[in-house]
């Protein structure tokens, strides 16, 4: 008797508990909309914790108070980037250096000396890179940007005279249709689309510097980077000291699968893209070929893009050697050349003997991923699809073969 009584009160208090929950949640929206202009996510969660802390045990409840705590953090770390910008390009350095460091170490030198002396080799590297190349590569961008306008002059031009459409019609192309279309859509707004280019790229080019120098970089990520570098296996034990014990097997393994193909992507193919942007830059000049400054770098960074990379740095580099001066049709053979031998030196020695065995993504897969990170995340999203994907990939395999070993053991168990 006692029992069933019980067992009513407690079906009593679930429905109340229901209705105060149900209640809370519509007092928050309610309280959000009337005071939206002075809301904030600090307020937010304050008020969802509040409103629902009596009945967090609930599950439903429970889920409610993670979900928001969950959103907090993705606005507050994004309000703070800015601000650790500094300690994650320093906890970078730390990560593809350490490598060298441990080596050194081994050699017995203190952990120290040769975290000094690593972070001291890219402080000078850097200040060379921004006093010698930098301001060249400014003044090659700007000189690029602003030779584009005597082409567009020039296209203009024959829209309007009628010269391209002579050429067309004597290929047996008809041109009628075509002449309505380029001259209704595409001749107008050509002065727009360069004007809007130049505008854009002087605008990133006055961006990146200001972020530059309000980063302080100079001092604060070298010194950053030291201090992360010399103890960064304290670090990684301190986060491992953090999880509980019974996850600890488990997030091991993972952080060796992320470590094999992170490392592996990091300090590979970016000395693999750094070899390949000083080559390009040095035959681009040598064949001279304009601006080779800024298409070296530019294709040593899209290097890092499978596929679509160096594509993208071909096409880009014979429209500017068609507009470089002297005979055209030798400097476009000469670019074809310059990517087709870096192209076989990075297949055959360089990716071999650098960056070692393959990921392991197959290209429908990493071509689909180009496009879906590409897609959301612009740029970046192409830089990080293939360790990303790699990573996911490590994962399911782990997942899986996890599976396949716990059916086994149940097997043997019956």
């Amino acid at each position: 008797m006692i029992s069933h009584k019980y067992r009513k009160n407690n079906r009593v208090i679930g429905k109340y508990e229901s209705v105060v929950f149900a209640a809370g949640v519509v007092l928050v929206f309610v309280l959000v909309y009337t005071v939206r202009e002075y809301f904030s996510p600090i307020v937010a969660l304050g008020s969802v914790i509040a409103v629902l802390y009596p009945l967090r045990q609930r599950p439903y409840v429970k889920t409610f108070i993670w979900t928001a705590v969950g959103l907090f953090s993705i606005w507050f770390i994004g309000e703070l980037l800015p601000l650790l910008t500094p300690f994650i390009v320093a906890l970078l350095l730390a990560y593809i250096f350490n490598p060298l460091v441990d080596r050194m170490e081994h050699s017995r030198i203190p952990r120290w000396a040769g975290s000094l002396i690593v972070i001291l080799g890219i402080a000078l590297l850097g200040a060379a890179t921004l006093v010698l190349l930098v301001p060249v590569v400014i003044t090659q961008f700007r000189a690029l940007l602003l030779s584009l306008a005597p082409a567009v002059a020039s296209l203009v031009q024959q829209l309007s005279s009628g010269e391209l459409y002579t050429k067309l019609q004597a290929l047996g192309i008809p041109v009628e249709a075509l002449r309505e279309q380029l001259m209704q859509e595409i001749g107008p707004r050509l002065e727009q689309i360069l004007t809007g280019l130049v505008s854009g790229a002087f605008a990133l080019v006055t961006n990146v510097s200001a972020i530059a120098t309000k980063l302080v970089n100079a001092v604060l990520i070298p010194f950053l980077g030291f201090y992360m570098l010399k103890d960064l296996h304290k670090i990684r034990d301190a986060v491992l000291w953090l999880i509980p014990n019974r996850f600890h097997l488990r997030i091991t393994s993972y952080g060796e699968r992320v470590d094999s193909i992170l490392g592996l992507y990091l300090r590979g193919a970016l000395t693999v893209a750094s070899i390949i942007g000083v080559l390009a830059t040095l035959l681009l000049w040598i064949f001279g070929i304009n601006y080779p400054f800024v298409l070296g770098p530019l294709a040593g960074m899209l290097d890092l893009i499978p596929y679509f990379g160096i594509l993208t740095s071909i096409t880009i580099s014979v429209l500017v050697a068609l507009f470089s001066g002297g005979t055209v049709l030798w400097k476009v053979i000469f670019v074809l050349i310059t990517f087709g031998l870096l192209q076989i030196l990075e297949t055959t020695v360089l990716q071999p003997r650098i960056v070692g065995a393959k990921i392991g993504i197959h290209p429908l897969l990493l071509i689909l991923s180009l496009f879906v990170f590409g897609h959301f995340l612009g740029f970046g999203g192409f830089l990080i699809a293939v360790p990303i994907t790699a990573i996911l990939i490590a994962f399911a395999k782990n997942r899986e073969s996890e599976a396949i070993h716990q059916r086994r053991t149940a097997d043997l168990k019956n």
